[in-house]
C-alpha cells in the first residue's frame, strides 16, 4: 500500500531557485531531496561512522544502482519569476529571478510501490527534511537568509504517531525574547523527535570539530534571535530583514571585505559557509519596523581548516535576546 505525507510550504524570503536556459526561478523537487540528503548526513553523524552513514543514506534515498524508495513530487505551486537582490545592502550585489515571499507549492513525498522499506524510509526522509526546512533554506544563497521556507501545514497517514510538524506561530502578544525562547524550545523538542525516528544518540568525544558538518553539541550550536528590521524604499518586509541581516553580518569586526574568510565561506579555494541564518518568520511592527525572527545554525567542521570560529562566535554573540537550541 503506497503511503505519503504533503508539506505545503510557503517561501518567507525570496527563493532563488533556477532552471535554465532562461534562468526562471521555479519550485522544483529535485533540490528538495538533495536538502534533505544533506541534512540526513549532518543529523546521522552526531553517532555514526562515515561508512554507516553512507549506508543509512542509500538506504532511505537510494543510489545510482537502485532507485529510492521515497518519491518527491511538487503540484500546487504559486509565485511568478521576478528579479531579487542577491546580496541586499550590498553596493555590488547582483539581481537574479527568484520566487518572491509568499509563494507557496505542496511538497508530496511518496513511497515506490516495490520498497520493501517504504515506510521506515518515507519517516526518515521526512524527519531530515523538517530539519532542513526548519535550520536552513534552499537555493542560492540559502544560508544567508535568502530561500528561507515555513511549513504551512502537514498532513500523515492517519496511524502516524511521534513526528515533528508544524512549528505555530507565536502569541503576536508576547516579547520577542519570549517568542524567539518558544520557538527554540519547538525546535529542540522536533531535533529530539527527529533522532528517535533515526535512531540516533549523540556519541560522546567528538570534540569541538567534526570531519564534516555534523548536528552535535560539541561542534555545533543553533539559536533563535529577534531581529529589528526598518524597511527602506518599497522593499517587503522580507528584504528589509535580509537586510538587515547582511549589515549586521558585514559591519563586525569578524568581518573583513576584499579577502575570502573560511569562517564564514570564501571563493578561493571554494567553500561553503559553516554558518546557515535562516529567517523564520517576519512581523510588522506598529512602529513601522518589522520583526524578524532569525535561526543561526553553526556547524563546525575540519573541511574548514584555517577557520577561526571564535569570530563566528562573536557575530552570533551580537545577536541579542537569543534563546539557545538544545542538541
Amino acid at each position: 500500500m503506497l503511503q505519503r505525507i504533503e508539506i505545503q510550504i510557503e517561501a518567507v524570503t525570496p527563493t532563488f531557485l533556477h532552471v535554465e536556459p532562461q534562468d526562471e526561478a521555479r519550485w522544483r523537487a529535485a533540490p528538495f531531496r538533495g536538502l534533505a540528503r544533506w541534512w540526513f548526513r549532518a543529523i546521522g553523524g552526531a553517532a555514526w561512522s562515515l561508512d554507516e552513514v553512507r549506508r543509512r543514506e542509500h538506504q532511505t534515498f537510494g543510489k545510482a544502482e537502485q532507485a529510492s524508495p521515497v518519491m518527491f513530487r511538487i503540484t500546487s505551486a504559486t509565485g511568478r519569476s521576478a528579479p531579487f537582490d542577491i546580496n541586499p545592502g550590498s553596493q555590488r550585489s547582483a539581481r537574479r529571478q527568484a520566487l518572491p515571499p509568499g509563494s507557496t507549492a505542496t511538497l508530496i513525498l511518496q513511497t515506490n510501490p516495490w520498497a520493501t522499506n517504504g515506510t521506515e524510509a518515507l519517516r526518515q526522509v521526512y524527519v531530515a527534511l523538517w530539519v532542513a526546512l526548519q535550520l536552513g533554506g534552499i537555493g542560492q544563497r540559502c544560508r544567508r537568509g535568502a530561500g528561507s521556507l515555513r511549513m504551512r501545514s502537514v498532513s500523515f497517514p492517519a496511524d502516524w504517531s511521534g513526528l515533528p510538524g508544524v512549528i505555530d506561530a507565536a502569541d503576536p502578544s508576547k516579547t520577542t525574547k519570549d517568542v524567539a525562547k518558544e520557538f527554540a524550545d519547538a525546535l529542540s523538542d522536533g531535533i529530539a523527535a527527529a533522532r528517535r525516528e533515526l535512531g540516533v544518540t549523540p556519541r560522546q568525544g567528538m570534540g569541538s570539530v567534526a570531519e564534516w558538518p555534523v548536528l552535535h553539541r560539541q561542534s555545533a550550536a543553533v539559536q533563535v534571535s529577534p531581529l529589528e528590521a526598518i524597511p527602506s524604499g518599497g522593499e517587503s518586509p522580507s528584504e528589509a530583514a535580509r537586510r538587515a541581516l547582511m549589515n549586521l553580518r558585514r559591519r563586525g569586526a569578524w568581518h573583513k571585505s576584499g579577502r575570502p574568510e573560511p569562517e564564514f565561506g570564501g571563493i578561493n579555494p571554494r567553500l561553503s559557509s559553516p554558518l546557515w541564518l535562516r529567517i523564520a518568520e517576519v512581523r510588522r511592527a506598529e512602529n513601522g519596523k518589522h520583526r524578524a525572527l532569525v535561526v543561526a545554525t553553526l556547524l563546525r567542521h575540519a573541511g574548514a581548516k584555517d577557520a577561526q570560529w571564535s569570530r563566528v562566535g562573536d557575530m552570533l554573540k551580537s545577536l541579542e535576546d537569543s534563546s539557545e537550541v538544545t542538541l
